[in-house]
C-alpha cells in the first residue's frame, strides 16, 4: 500500500493521522521525563486527583494527544497498583468511546473510500464487520493487545463500522492485561520511595540490575505485542 498516495487521498484526515502518530510519542516521553513533578502535583491534590486525572486522561487520549503506555506507568507510580489499574482502564474505555465517535464524525467517508481502493484493507474490514461477533471481538482484542497507536486504531475500527459494544469490550480485553502488568511494574518501582525513574536508578545500590529489570519488563511487553500482531495477521488473512 503506497502510503503517500493514501495520505493524499485522505486529505486533512491523513494529516490528522500523522499528528496522531507523532504527538503522542513526544508527549509520552515528556510525561515519563516529568514523572516526579506530575506525581508530586497529584499527591498534593489527593484524593480529588484520582477522578480528575482519570477524566482528563480519557479526554486527552481520546482526542489523540497522549499515548496509553506513559499514563499506565504514571497511574501505577502515583496511585498504586489497584487504584492505578482502575484509573487506567476507566480512562482508556472513555478515550476509546471519545475516539470512536470523533473518528466517525470526522473521517468516516474518506477512510471508507480509501479502504475500497485496497484489497488488504477490504479484507481487514470484512474480517472485522462481516464475521460473527465472537471473531470480531477476538480481532479487536488482538489489535489492542498488539499496542498499535491508540488514535489510529480508533480511526480504523470506527471507519470500518465495528459495533461500539464489541469495540469497547475488545478494548477492555486487549488493553486490560497490559494495564495490569504495567501498573504493577510501576507500583513496585514506586514502592522504593524514589521520586522518579532517574532517582530510582541513581540511588539504587545495583543500578545495572534496575536497568536490566526495566529493559526486561519492556521486552516482555514488546514480545506480547509481537505475538498479538502475528496472531492478528493470521486471523485476518484466514478470512
Amino acid at each position: 500500500m503506497p502510503w503517500r498516495s493514501v495520505i493524499r487521498k485522505l486529505g486533512p484526515v491523513g494529516v490528522l493521522g500523522v499528528v496522531w502518530v507523532t504527538v503522542p510519542i513526544v508527549l509520552g516521553i515528556l510525561m515519563v521525563a516529568k514523572l516526579g513533578m506530575l506525581a508530586e502535583i497529584l499527591h498534593a491534590n489527593s484524593p480529588a486527583s484520582w477522578p480528575v486525572w482519570t477524566l482528563l486522561i480519557a479526554v486527552t487520549i481520546g482526542i489523540g494527544l497522549l499515548p496509553v503506555y506513559a499514563n499506565t506507568f504514571l497511574c501505577g507510580w502515583v496511585f498504586g497498583w489497584a487504584a492505578g489499574c482502575a484509573s487506567g482502564i476507566i480512562s482508556y474505555l472513555g478515550a476509546a468511546a471519545i475516539g470512536y465517535y470523533l473518528s466517525r464524525r470526522l473521517s468516516y467517508g474518506r477512510v471508507n473510500a480509501v479502504i475500497e481502493d485496497y484489497e488488504g484493507a477490504r479484507r481487514v474490514r470484512h474480517a472485522l464487520v462481516h464475521s460473527n461477533p465472537r471473531r470480531t471481538l477476538v480481532i479487536v482484542s488482538l489489535w489492542r493487545l498488539a499496542a498499535a497507536p491508540f488514535p489510529l486504531s480508533n480511526l480504523v475500527m470506527a471507519s470500518c463500522g465495528v459495533p461500539i459494544g464489541l469495540y469497547l469490550r475488545g478494548t477492555l480485553f486487549g488493553l486490560g492485561p497490559r494495564v495490569v502488568v504495567g501498573t504493577l511494574i510501576a507500583a513496585t518501582a514506586a514502592s522504593s520511595g524514589a521520586r522518579d525513574l532517574q532517582t530510582l536508578v541513581r540511588d539504587s545500590q545495583h543500578p545495572v540490575l534496575v536497568l536490566l529489570g526495566i529493559a526486561a519488563s519492556l521486552l516482555i511487553l514488546g514480545m506480547v505485542g509481537h505475538v498479538a500482531s502475528s496472531t492478528l495477521r493470521k486471523v485476518t488473512d484466514e478470512h
